[in-house]
């Protein structure tokens, strides 16, 4: 059971800075802040608490629904 808690945390941590070096890269090519979605700007309060954010909060809404609703 230990190392199955070590291999979720460490896929977890995996997960994670992916988002970052994605996150990076979008800064880099000016599209951070930028909702995927809808292209509207992710609000700054969303970004310091999601530096990765890729969904402004609307968006993230919708999407976390239609994955319940399944």
């Amino acid at each position: 059971m230990e190392k199955e808690k070590n291999y979720y945390y460490a896929d977890q941590e995996g997960q994670y800075l992916k988002a970052i070096e994605i996150a990076l890269q979008r800064i880099e090519s000016g599209e951070y802040g930028q909702c995927l979605e809808c292209l509207d700007l992710i609000s700054d309060k969303r970004l310091e608490a999601v530096p990765a954010a890729e969904l402004c909060i609307n968006c993230k809404d919708k999407k976390e629904k239609l994955e319940r609703g399944r």
